[in-house]
């Protein structure tokens, strides 16, 4: 049995699962897998809730896959079946190397080139010649090792710790991984040269914002009006969705 699973651990984050929970919930039973949103976390095993999504290491015991989305995305319809889409024998996710770079570049023009995560997301780049986000995993038994033991990376420093480990994991240990693509996980579509209706994953990247909250209620109302909601169909999914 496969596993879809996210997490929402205290009330920002709770808040923005009202929006972006209901078309995960409907993507799990779409594709026949189980489903669990995490809402309290383990502090005495993760210091951090980024952490939680390292629970994969006890759920790849009793799960063959697991798909871990990010709590600030939201899935249409028509999205393909990523345990279908990602080889059993490789990890799933997108290498945003070509967005991050010119990310960086917009960031330069602007006089805010010495970020530490995006320097360190510049530098792993030019070393290694990938970076890949991890909004949105696919992994199977095979991979259950990468989240054995989370780092204790500083905070301050490099804020997305998780993603950094999973990174230096991949190339340590020469994984296989299977790019989903941009189409499949979009963070910033215009950048990419497309329109974020034109995805079947947007990840939104800040629940901090309070615009995001704004974009993702429209992008819903958008898919609501196209008829490529997930949770079109029963009328109180339609209100859990335009809430």
């Amino acid at each position: 049995m496969n596993l879809v699973y996210s997490i929402a651990i205290g009330k920002v984050h709770q808040d923005l699962a009202r929006y972006t929970q209901p078309s995960i919930k409907a993507y799990a039973e779409k594709i026949g897998a189980h489903y669990l949103l995490i809402e309290e976390g383990n502090p005495q095993r993760f210091f951090n809730p980024r952490w939680e999504k390292f629970r994969a290491y006890d759920l790849l015991h009793s799960y063959e896959r697991v798909i871990c989305f990010d709590n600030d995305l939201h899935i249409r319809a028509d999205c393909p079946d990523l345990f279908k889409l990602v080889p059993v024998d490789q990890l799933g996710l997108w290498d945003s190397k070509e967005a991050l770079m010119k990310s960086y570049d917009e960031n330069e023009a602007i006089g805010n080139k010495n970020h530490p995560t995006l320097i360190f997301q510049k530098c792993f780049i030019k070393n290694f010649g990938f970076f890949y986000n991890t909004g949105i995993i696919v992994a199977s038994r095979c991979h259950r090792d990468m989240f054995a033991h989370p780092y204790n990376y500083n905070d301050a420093l490099l804020g997305l710790y998780d993603e950094f480990q999973i990174n230096h994991y991949v190339n340590d240990h020469k994984l296989k991984v299977y790019d989903i693509g941009q189409r499949m996980h979009t963070i910033g579509a215009a950048r990419a040269g497309f329109s974020a209706y034109d995805n079947y994953i947007l990840h939104y990247a800040g629940v901090w914002k309070e615009a995001v909250k704004l974009g993702i209620r429209k992008d819903i109302k958008y898919h609501n009006e196209r008829g490529d909601n997930l949770c079109l169909g029963e009328k109180e999914k339609v209100v859990q969705c335009t809430a």
